[in-house]
């Protein structure tokens, strides 16, 4: 049998079961309800009589006239259920004490949204009464109810062999529905108290499951459980507002949040039900269409929320209801699709969901009065949704556990691949040991030769990093290193707030030289003119270096254009008076030398124009007769 077969099968089983037993039609109605000595509980909804007000304006006097008493109709359901009606509805029966006793009990209607509920005593069928003795209903506070309860309790004192008639008028915008129970009074207390105790075992469940899936959510920061612990406190408020249990203890003096908590607190549920599908079950991502569709109803949802603002309850009621019937299709639908996909927490999803959407497709169809009000129909909500959060846990601690299980074994193979780099690590050690054995024959001195391999290796790399910033031809420093020096020097000057000074030199006449006397010369020209400038310039901090050619530079950091200028004029004297033997003949050079210097290095200032303005200085010295320092 295929997943989806088994699902529907289930969906079939769980409605069909609510429609067996739900009516108990006899032969004859009963109209007089006796009372016996062993008398604990009696349902009487099928020893009702009801009257159809469609106009809600007949009084008591007025539906006991004969000429209307073929309207009066005989209940063959065991709770009297009319659906969603703008009428209201009157009911009326005999009640005898047919015990030796006098008879002490409540008269229960067990459903707590009924708006108004005027009830009757007579203590004879033609008694004139204007007014009733009971007034009831959600639409008066809590504390005017006679016995403070969720549901509407009537106390019954009844004498031995006495006779009542009791007259009861119902008009509601929720579900006219009317579970109608008298109870001795010690029977009725125990049931109360056996109900309650299972009450807590519910909301005890959806509790410890709203927290558990907020550590969850707390600790692995997935919205997803956010949006369901949204959904157990909004589906624990729908039952709480069903039942009258939010209107006794927590909104019993706020009529209008009795009046609208059903309608708010479905559509928190609906809206935290869709919201949680599509993250858990990743619809953006596996199925745009179901994306849209639910993106579509949370619209829906939203704009329902501010119609309820203006809409009576009973409509608002009916457009909830009618969207709680459109999104357990939706997400079913979902559920069966992503696990068709093979997801295996879409099949949980499924499982979970098909048990507590058929629980509440039941309850929606009782409260548009397709299917009749009785224990499952009332109750299977509950047993659903307690159902559903312990298959859900289970697929959230299978979907924590599949992660958790994901993340060993990348651990397991990340430190396996460690191990195995180690492994080879030292493999490869040992492999270098071994041949520095083999090569030097000295064991004992394989750590100091190790030591001394490794030290040559820190001089080598100095050395490599000092080559690659000197000119390979005249030994100073060359362009690159330039570049690096006089952005960081700058950088201290414009800190410091001292001067900057640049000095550039060229040598004059340099290309004729190469002519006359080849590149050779040449170079050994340049080198000797390098080693001249390099002599002269003695401050540590000052660098000079080959800018490109014949052209020399000279960074002078914290010096001012007094100090460069006597020093420019010690290197072009020193250079013009040497003579060099260059290849045999006796040659010499003068240079020419551009100086720009900045007194306080700004923001403004930067390497870029200093070089400029220094280049600037050179070619006015070269233009001006060469062998002379210009400055900018």
């Amino acid at each position: 049998m295929s997943y989806r077969v088994r699902v529907v099968i289930c969906w079939a089983w769980l409605i069909g079961f609510c429609f067996v037993g739900s009516n108990v039609y006899a032969a004859e109605v009963q109209f007089d309800v006796v009372l016996q000595n062993d008398t604990r509980s009696l349902s009487i909804g099928t020893s009702l009589e009801y009257f159809e007000d469609a106009t809600g304006g007949y009084s008591l006097d007025d539906v006991r006239e004969p000429g209307l008493s073929d309207r009066w109709l005989k209940s063959v359901k065991n709770v009297p259920n009319f659906g969603f009606s703008s009428s209201a509805y009157w009911f009326r029966f005999k009640l005898s004490n047919a015990s030796n006793e006098r008879f002490s009990g409540l008269l229960e209607l067990g459903y707590p949204l009924l708006d108004f509920v005027d009830v009757y005593l007579l203590s004879a069928a033609n008694e004139k009464k204007a007014m009733p003795d009971y007034l009831l209903g959600d639409s008066k506070t809590f504390d005017q109810r006679v016995i403070p309860h969720r549901n509407f309790l009537i106390p019954l004192m009844m004498p031995a062999h006495e006779s009542s008639y009791v007259y009861i008028r119902v008009e509601t915008g929720s579900a006219t529905q009317l579970p109608i129970v008298i109870w001795e009074d010690q029977a009725f207390y125990q049931a109360d108290a056996d109900w309650l105790m299972l009450q807590g075992v519910f909301y005890g469940i959806m509790l410890i499951m709203a927290l558990y899936n907020l550590f969850v959510f707390v600790a692995i920061r997935d919205v997803s459980y956010f949006y369901y612990v949204c959904y157990v406190v909004g589906f624990a408020g729908v039952m709480a507002s069903i039942q009258g249990l939010g209107f006794q203890y927590v909104w019993a003096d706020s009529l209008l949040l009795q009046d609208r908590a059903p309608v708010y607190s479905i559509l928190f549920a609906v809206l935290a039900v869709v919201v949680f599908t599509d993250r858990f079950l990743s619809l953006e991502a596996r199925s745009e269409g179901l994306h849209k569709t639910g993106t579509l109803i949370v619209m829906s949802i939203v704009a329902a929320s501010f119609l309820a603002f203006l809409l009576p309850y009973s409509l608002s009621i009916r457009i909830a209801v009618m969207l709680v019937i459109a999104i357990a299709l939706y997400c079913m639908t979902a559920g069966i699709i992503i696990s068709s996909y093979g997801h295996k927490e879409a099949k949980y999803y499924t499982v979970a969901w098909s048990v507590l959407i058929a629980s509440i497709l039941v309850l929606a169809l009782n409260k548009l009065g397709f299917l009749p009000r009785n224990i499952w129909t009332e109750n299977m909500a509950q047993v659903g949704a307690a159902i559903e959060v312990t298959l859900l846990s289970l697929a959230l601690a299978d979907q924590i556990n599949r992660e958790r299980n994901e993340k060993l074994t990348a651990q397991d193979e990340a430190i396996h691949q460690e191990r195995e780099a180690r492994l080879a690590h030292q493999q490869s050690v040992e492999a270098h040991k071994k041949a520095e054995e083999q090569l030097t024959g000295r064991v004992k001195e394989r750590t100091f030769e190790l030591e001394s391999a490794l030290e040559d290796l820190s001089i080598a790399n100095r050395k490599l990093k000092e080559i690659s910033t000197i000119d390979g031809l005249t030994g100073v420093r060359n362009r690159r290193y330039f570049d690096l020096m006089i952005l960081k020097e700058f950088q201290k000057c414009r800190e410091s707030d001292r001067p900057m000074t640049l000095m550039m030199l060229d040598i004059d006449h340099f290309k004729n030289l190469n002519d006359q006397h080849g590149h050779l010369c040449g170079d050994e020209c340049l080198r000797a003119i390098a080693s001249v400038i390099n002599d002269t310039v003695k401050w540590p901090a000052d660098g000079v270096a080959r800018y490109g050619g014949e052209e020399f530079v000279v960074v002078l950091p914290k010096t001012a254009m007094k100090g460069a200028e006597l020093l420019a004029e010690k290197i072009r004297s020193q250079v013009e008076s040497r003579v060099w033997d260059i290849g045999g003949e006796a040659l010499s050079a003068t240079v020419s030398i551009g100086i720009a210097s900045l007194e306080k290095v700004s923001d403004n200032d930067t390497p870029e124009k200093l070089i400029a303005k220094a280049d600037e200085a050179l070619y006015r010295a070269k233009g001006s007769g060469r062998n002379q320092v210009c400055v900018a």
